[in-house]
């Protein structure tokens, strides 16, 4: 068990940095975005500086979990493995692990488990917690594409029709 504790907190150290960084990077992005009029030499490279810093913004709060709900032993999508993290009021609280191309694909996740019968309090991004890969399908549809889901909230088991 210590092992498994020292590689928790190894995560929670890593969870850390990786916030702070992802800030740090997305404040330095919008300060260059306001002050892109007065570095650029013309308004055309402003202009073109201006949508670069803008998309570069949108892409540091992107969907980058995609492969993490899609990958799966049969397309695992360049995901060696999948690690799911169980939350509590915003602190790590531990960890399971899928080796995808060794054909571990878990049927019942103990931490998605934890997760739907944990009390329900605070905002909804709690439920990108347990957001399973056909639900994650659903949840990135087309805006042009109508899809109606049926099913009893936190079943985790939607049965979509167009």
């Amino acid at each position: 068990m210590p092992a498994l504790q020292d590689e928790l907190a190894a995560e929670r150290a890593h969870l850390e940095a990786s916030r702070t960084a992802l800030r740090r990077m997305r404040e330095h992005a919008e300060d260059l975005f306001s002050t892109g009029d007065q570095v650029a030499g013309d308004p055309f490279a402003a202009e073109t500086l201006g949508r670069h810093l803008a998309r570069r913004i949108a892409e540091l709060a992107a969907p980058i979990s995609r492969k993490f709900y899609q990958a799966s032993v049969k397309d695992p999508q360049d995901v060696r493995a999948r690690r799911r993290f169980g939350f509590a009021k915003g602190e790590l609280t531990s960890f399971e692990d899928e080796n995808l191309l060794a054909g571990e694909e878990l049927r019942t996740s103990r931490v998605l488990l934890e997760e739907i019968e944990r009390p329900r309090v605070g905002p909804m991004r709690d439920i990108v917690a347990t957001i399973q890969p056909e639900q994650d399908e659903l949840v990135r549809a087309e805006l042009d594409e109508s899809i109606c889901v049926q099913g009893a909230p936190g079943t985790g088991n939607p049965n979509p029709g167009l």
